[in-house]
């Protein structure tokens, strides 16, 4: 964020007074154990402690990296119950006993070895393959390191530990190819199949309902009948755009940015040509006369040099020497100019399209300069504006008065659902930054608010000040839709039945074209179909059915994507050759191998877990993510 010092300022009083609370616990069963007031251990690994503050500057980068990489807002309540705090503890518990392995062996990794594999990295090399120091800053700030040095030590300590990995998972290589072989062969074995796909309208019908049978069925469906959840939402937008609303800008600041970018807004002049180069000047004179006589120039190239014109394509001012480029532009279309004598020759050059400089006038690209010079210094603004707005959520005021206190405004939205979608079924006719609505539907009434970044450069914070549940809508309102609802289920029921029966047909010797001469519909033919795709109609239990069978059996099931039954042979079974298909069991060798090291190190850790000892104190963790949160556990 811009400012992170900022942003803690104010919670971080609130915190501390809690925490001086606190005269002493219990930790992990020890007696009379009593750590510092604001930076309690969350775990102990052989004695050696993780602190709290430790695991939240991890923890806190981790999720910014994972927000970033995936487009998404996760709030700490909902990474908490994802398990993403826990999985960021039992990284640096795994970090710790690999450390304290490797201290045992006398491992060390030296600098040279740190800096040549920073300049390996290919994230942080330029174009050209080079180290480039700039795109390396660039790439850890947006990774969360602080520094060059912070990052350079968990380098180290990635590239120590990495040793024994490697000495623990060598060899697990041997044996992996018989088995990508048996994987590449049951994935890529084929099926041609025939099949009939048959509308459950066709195959059976249902009784109409009664309203017993619709009003239980109304209640036993909230999930179909009953309205979205909407939410009343409050939001500052420091987007670039809506910044820039309000900026003024003169005309002559207008005029000079014109002049200033003028060469942008101009299409030099530019010539489509042909030239003949001759061995000597006479040459180039005598086809000259030629073309002079009437020829073309074509033709008069081929008499005096047996060749023909070479295209210059489009040339521009300076594309070519002097000389030659004084005679293309000083020539008329279908105008043969020289002889012009260069290094190469004497040239004659024939110009077949001209194209005049150009440049679009102030008037015409006002509008585009002026809307460039106020996101310009619109983005300097949001910066500044950025950085008050998060001092004052920091201070833990809500956002009508942070809006007062900065000078921005709050703008009040819905109540509308997670599309933006109100009561009346009418969207936001206003864009929203992105992310806003999904920040506001992960947020509860009253919790700390933050400033969020956009991928544009802008801020966007949103409270939450009214939370409008789901409710079963009126049966009356709904009633179609739950006849509708309750006809599709049971129909489907009820096709399902007969397409049983007629699958016992089929296996009785009644053929797939006599069914669908019965049922009025068409034979499909689908080859090469595999276990992950061709034939779309084959849902996921269907399609099991099919690569089960063999060739002459028959398999049925409901559609993938249709309220339809389908009913399939199997024609002809293709069984994968792994000869001709080296690459991809190479790779699939290449997966099995990470895979199979992979859980043998993850083996490895949980002994080294069991070897120097482990506890946690998840209540500590909880609280250096959110003490509100721990409030909530509690």
């Amino acid at each position: 964020m811009i400012s992170n010092l900022g942003k803690g300022a104010g919670k971080w009083v609130v915190r501390i007074l809690l925490v001086l609370l606190i005269l002493s616990f219990a930790f992990w069963g020890i007696n009379d154990y009593i750590t510092g007031p604001t930076n309690p251990p969350v775990a102990e690994v052989g004695g050696e402690l993780i602190d709290s503050a430790t695991f939240a500057n991890e923890a806190s980068r981790r999720l910014r990296l994972l927000q970033q990489q995936q487009n998404m807002v996760l709030q700490p309540r909902e990474a908490l119950a994802f398990g993403i705090y826990d999985q960021v503890l039992s990284s640096l518990i795994d970090r710790q006993t690999l450390n304290m392995r490797a201290a045992e062996l006398g491992l060390a990794v030296p600098d040279t070895a740190v800096s040549a594999a920073a300049h390996a990295n290919p994230n942080f090399q330029n174009q050209l393959g080079e180290y480039d120091p700039v795109r390396f800053e660039q790439v850890i700030r947006q990774l969360g390191y602080r520094s060059p040095n912070a990052f350079a030590e968990d380098l180290r300590g990635d590239l120590m530990r990495r040793q024994i990995q490697a000495s623990v998972t060598a060899g697990l290589d041997v044996g992996v190819n018989a088995f990508a072989k048996a994987l590449f062969a049951f994935q890529n074995e084929a099926r041609n199949i025939r099949f009939i796909t048959v509308p459950n309208d066709r195959l059976a019908d249902t009784a109409p309902p009664s309203e017993n049978d619709l009003t239980t069925y109304h209640e036993g469906h909230p999930e179909l009948f009953s309205t979205p959840e909407r939410r009343r939402i409050l939001l500052i937008d420091l987007s670039p755009e809506t910044i820039a609303a309000d900026i003024a800008v003169s005309d002559a600041e207008v005029e000079q940015a014109y002049q200033d970018q003028i060469a942008s807004f101009s299409v030099a002049a530019s010539r489509v040509a042909a030239q003949a180069i001759f061995a000597d000047e006479d040459a180039a004179k005598a086809a000259l006369a030629r073309v002079n006589e009437g020829l073309s120039f074509a033709a008069a190239v081929e008499q005096q040099n047996g060749t023909t014109p070479t295209s210059l394509g489009t040339v521009r001012p300076g594309d070519l020497p002097g000389g030659l480029g004084d005679a293309v532009f000083n020539s008329e279309v279908g105008g043969v100019a020289g002889p012009v004598q260069t290094a190469f020759g004497w040239h004659l050059v024939q110009v077949t399209d001209v194209t005049e400089a150009t440049t679009r006038p102030l008037a015409e690209v006002r509008d585009e300069l002026l809307n460039a010079i106020r996101i310009e210094r619109a983005l300097e603004r949001v910066i500044d504006l950025g950085n008050q707005v998060e001092d004052e959520l920091a201070g833990g005021n809500r956002l009508r008065a942070v809006g007062d206190a900065v000078g921005v405004a709050v703008r009040e939205i819905g109540p509308v659902d997670r599309n933006g979608v109100d009561i009346n079924g009418v969207e936001l006719d206003t864009p929203l930054p992105p992310q806003t609505l999904a920040t506001a539907f992960g947020q509860e009434q009253d919790e700390d608010l933050e400033l969020q970044e956009t991928s544009d450069g802008g801020y966007f914070a949103v409270e939450v000040v009214e939370i409008i549940t789901p409710e079963l809508r009126p049966f009356a309102d709904v009633e179609a839709e739950v006849t509708a609802a309750w006809r599709a289920e049971n129909l489907a029921k009820a096709a399902a039945e007969v397409r049983n029966k007629l699958l016992e047909r089929l296996q009785a010797g009644t053929t797939l074209d006599g069914l669908a001469s019965e049922f009025d519909v068409a034979v499909q033919t689908a080859d090469a179909v595999t276990r992950q795709g061709g034939a779309p109609e084959l849902a996921g239990n269907l399609r099991t059915v099919v690569f089960s069978a063999q060739a002459g059996d028959h398999a049925g099931g409901e559609h993938a994507s249709e309220p339809a039954q389908v009913l399939a042979e199997v024609v002809e079974i293709i069984e994968a050759n792994p000869l001709e298909s080296a690459g991809q069991i190479s790779a699939l060798e290449a997966a099995i191998g990470e895979s199979m090291a992979e859980d043998a190190f993850a083996t490895y850790q949980q002994q080294l877990r069991d070897e120097f000892g482990v506890g946690v104190n998840r209540q500590a963790m909880i609280q250096a993510i959110d003490p509100a949160l721990l409030r909530e556990t509690e």
